[in-house]
């Protein structure tokens, strides 16, 4: 066992349970933190994440909106002017 300090004994056991809870605090500061993406990614790559998921919602209301169209009324329509009635993210 080690020895810190004239009276202060720390065994195996103490540093074990030390280093849990070092590790413990930090896992729930990061799950905690609210820049928890900084760790792992820049901001751009961040952004163009979610670009890519909002461009996919986008994608699957306009398909919606198209089908729930066709589905009403067969008449042929602008193409355009349906991908606008689409509700934008």
């Amino acid at each position: 066992s080690f020895y810190f300090g004239v009276n202060f004994q720390v065994g195996p056991l103490e540093i074990y349970c030390a280093l849990l809870i070092c590790f413990f605090v930090q896992f729930l500061v990061v799950r905690k933190s609210r820049f928890w993406k900084d760790m792992t990614m820049t901001r751009t790559k961040w952004r163009k994440m979610k670009m890519r998921t909002l461009t996919k919602t986008k994608m699957k209301t306009l398909l919606e909106t198209l089908t729930k169209k066709k589905m009403k009324r067969k008449t042929k329509t602008n193409r355009k002017r349906k991908m606008f009635d689409a509700p934008l993210f």
